[in-house]
């Protein structure tokens, strides 16, 4: 993840959220689909996570490691 993303996610930036997640949204419900085997658990799970990134924004970690 780009660490000027980051930053602005970091900031409550809501362009900076919707990029990380029309960049991220696709791949991860993929691999929780191939995980758990059933679409909607799959999507809930990647719902429920992109909120907690919102809700918890401001504790993210300065850099990712990749």
């Amino acid at each position: 993840m780009d660490g000027q993303l980051l930053e602005r996610l970091r900031t409550g930036e809501i362009g900076a959220f919707t990029e990380l997640y029309n960049q991220y949204w696709e791949s991860l419900y993929n691999s929780s689909l191939k995980r758990i085997g059933n679409a909607d658990d799959a999507k809930d799970l990647i719902q429920d996570l992109f909120v907690t990134i919102w809700t918890r924004k401001d504790r993210l970690p300065e850099t990712i490691i990749n």
